[in-house]
């Protein structure tokens, strides 16, 4: 029985479709999911017709005004407590008591 040899022609490969160029967008831009994850993102946003970049722009801004306001609130409080700690220690020095 005689083997035959294979040709050394090399195959076209077929280009890739859209969704599979999607989902390789997705997941690019989600390194730290498991694939699986990414795939149920990457339906859901195909299923609301949401162009990836948009949506993850549109996540980002919202990120950063969550994180801008909470910083905020966060350094009004710290300069309360520094304020207050200045008055006491500056009564301390002049002599006042607290009522």
């Amino acid at each position: 029985m005689a083997v035959k040899k294979r040709s050394n022609k090399t195959l076209k490969k077929r280009p890739l479709s859209d969704w599979n160029k999607f989902v390789m967008n997705v997941k690019k831009q989600n390194p730290d999911k498991m694939f699986k994850d990414v795939l149920k993102l990457a339906g859901d946003l195909k299923k609301k017709g949401v162009d990836y970049a948009e949506y993850a722009k549109n996540k980002t801004e919202k990120a950063s005004s969550k994180v801008k306001k909470f910083v905020s609130k966060k350094v009004k409080s710290v300069k309360k407590i520094v304020n207050k700690k200045k008055r006491t220690m500056k009564n301390k020095r002049n002599g006042k008591k607290k009522n």
